[in-house]
Formats: C-alpha cells, sequence, structure tokens
C-alpha cells in the first residue's frame, strides 16, 4: 500500500508538470506548434546531460552485473514485444499498423519513466533506466524504422551516432574509468539533467492541448492498443522474463527487477510522432500523436495498479 501511494504521488506531481503546459497554450503563453521543438530540446540537450549526471557515480561491482543484466533481460523485452506486437497487430493492409507496433515495443521509459522512478527508488535506480535507454536507442533505428516505413535502409549513421548513444559512450566512459568531472561542469550538467522531469510532462501537455481528446478518448481501437502498452505487455514481459532476475542475481537482483518492473508499465514512447516525420509517414503523425496522448491519460490509472502489483509479486517470489 505504502509503495501505491508513493508512485500515486509521483503520477499526480507529474500530472501537474503536464498541465502547466496545457494552460500555457490556453492562456496562449506558447502555441501548440511548438511540441516539435520542445521534444528535440529533450532529445539532444536535456536527455544527454540527464544520462550521463547518472552515471557520474562511484564504481560498483554489483551495480555493473545489475547493469549488464538490465541489458540483457531489456533486449529480450524489446524481442518479446516486438513478437507480440505482430501477433495483436496483424492488419497488414491497415495504413498505421506500424505506428501500434512501434507503440507496442517502445515506452516511455525516459521522460516519464526517469523522473518516476527515480521518485519512487531514487537517483541511484536511474543506472538501470539507463540500460533500458541502451536498448531503447539502438532498437528505434533497427526496427523502429522498419516498421515504420517498410523497405526502408537501416540507418547505420543515426543507430551508432545520436544524442542517446554518445550521452550513454561517455557516461559509461565516465563510470567505468572513473574519470572526474570537474564541479563547475558537474554543477552544470546535474542542473540541466534535473529539468527532465518538468520538462518532459510539459511537453506532453502541449502535445495533449491540441487534442480532441473526448472524440480520441472514445476510439475502441486507440484504447486497445493503449492497454496492449500499459496491462498485457508488461504482464507478460514481467513473468517471461522480469520476474525471474532475482533469481539469476541475488540480492541486487530484486532491485534491477523492480525498476524494470515499472518501465515495463510505462505509456507508449514520446518520440513516436517525431518518428513518423523522420520516416516520411506525415500520414500517421496525427494517429501516433493520439496513441501517445491516450496511453499517458491511462497511466495515471494504470501506473499505480501495474506497479503495486508486479512489485508485490517480486516479494512473495523473494
Amino acid at each position: 500500500m505504502d509503495l501505491a501511494l508513493i508512485v500515486l504521488k509521483q503520477v499526480f506531481i507529474l500530472i501537474a508538470y503536464a498541465l502547466a503546459g496545457v494552460i500555457a497554450v490556453k492562456a496562449k503563453l506558447i502555441d501548440a506548434s511548438v511540441s516539435k521543438s520542445l521534444s528535440n530540446i529533450l532529445i539532444y540537450i536535456i536527455s544527454p546531460f540527464m544520462i550521463i549526471d547518472s552515471l557520474n557515480r562511484e564504481y560498483d561491482p554489483t551495480v555493473t552485473e545489475g547493469f549488464l543484466l538490465a541489458i540483457a533481460a531489456g533486449t529480450l523485452v524489446i524481442f518479446l514485444f516486438i513478437l507480440l506486437g505482430h501477433f495483436v497487430f496483424f492488419r497488414k493492409e491497415h495504413p498505421a499498423v506500424g505506428v501500434e507496433r512501434y507503440a507496442l515495443a517502445f515506452s516511455n521509459c525516459g521522460f516519464i519513466g526517469i523522473p518516476l522512478i527515480s521518485g519512487i527508488f531514487g537517483t541511484e535506480a536511474i543506472i538501470y533506466i539507463v540500460s533500458s535507454m541502451v536498448v531503447f536507442n539502438v532498437f528505434i533505428w533497427l526496427y523502429g524504422v522498419w516498421t515504420l516505413q517498410k523497405g526502408s535502409k537501416l540507418q547505420w549513421k543515426k543507430i551508432l551516432i545520436n544524442p542517446g548513444n554518445i550521452s550513454v559512450a561517455i557516461g559509461l566512459l565516465i563510470y567505468f574509468c572513473q574519470i572526474p568531472i570537474p564541479p563547475v561542469a558537474a554543477t552544470i550538467i546535474d542542473g540541466i539533467g534535473c529539468t527532465n522531469s518538468f520538462f518532459s510532462m510539459f511537453t506532453i501537455g502541449v502535445l495533449c492541448s491540441s487534442m480532441q481528446l473526448k472524440s480520441v478518448l472514445t476510439d475502441r481501437h486507440i484504447l486497445y492498443v493503449s492497454l496492449c502498452r500499459l496491462v498485457f505487455a508488461p504482464l507478460i514481459a514481467f513473468f517471461a522474463i522480469i520476474f525471474w532476475i532475482p533469481a539469476i542475481l541475488p540480492g541486487e537482483g530484486v532491485f534491477v527487477a523492480s525498476v524494470l518492473a515499472v518501465v515495463a508499465v510505462m505509456p507508449v514512447a514520446l518520440n513516436l510522432p517525431m518518428m513518423c516525420q523522420i520516416c516520411d509517414r506525415d500520414d500517421n503523425v496525427g494517429y501516433a500523436g493520439n496513441v501517445v496522448a491516450v496511453s499517458t491519460i491511462l497511466c495515471v490509472i494504470t501506473v499505480p495498479l501495474m506497479t503495486t502489483l508486479l512489485t508485490a509479486l517480486l516479494e512473495m517470489w523473494n
């Protein structure tokens, strides 16, 4: 029960941040069209600094084992979600089937996951979220681009050279080599990275403000996609993979599994509409934005319930 209250508190804090974005648009302080620019700021500036800051810590062999295990588990979870997506979204003739498969495969592990998990478990948990982001950044260019735009060539340059992977590489170098960061630089990195929680949810608020939420929230197919992402996929991933992590890594494995369980229940990745634009599928941008908005709104209900359920099952097993 205590965990449920903590999660609920963190969710409401994030909702307040998102409402600030809605109010800013409704009050005409900013235009809803800036959502793409805000997303770029998150992806290219704030998120990389936050990742580097999370890895600027003292080397710990146990944490390192957990980090590597989390990468392996995250890779298996992505493969599982990809297979599941092709099973539940099989309408090949549907123009947005790629959007639906992408929505199930990739969760909002960064923009919502990081502030929520750091609020629940503390900043020491961020290093395990970074493992999910490593897998995420690789597969959005391997599988994500392929499923959104069938027949497109793999963009190897973007797979290897993108803000997420560059920041992860820098952060891992700092962590494994224990490279000291000057105090002033560390303060700057921490200061920018700490804005992730507010800025990410503010961006989601701006995105939702321009949508006809009443009609979107009653769309049965969007609701189906959202529930697959928020409920069915996390349960399958939990019992297939995450549930067994404590047995593989006693002690720290429980903590790793708890973090990955919360990552699994996150809503659809915020970058889905932007990836549709990158893949020249502007016809799917609106639908992708609606899926992101509905899954984000519904996560207010599902995240506390699913997090409490999965963590309770972990405690019973251990």
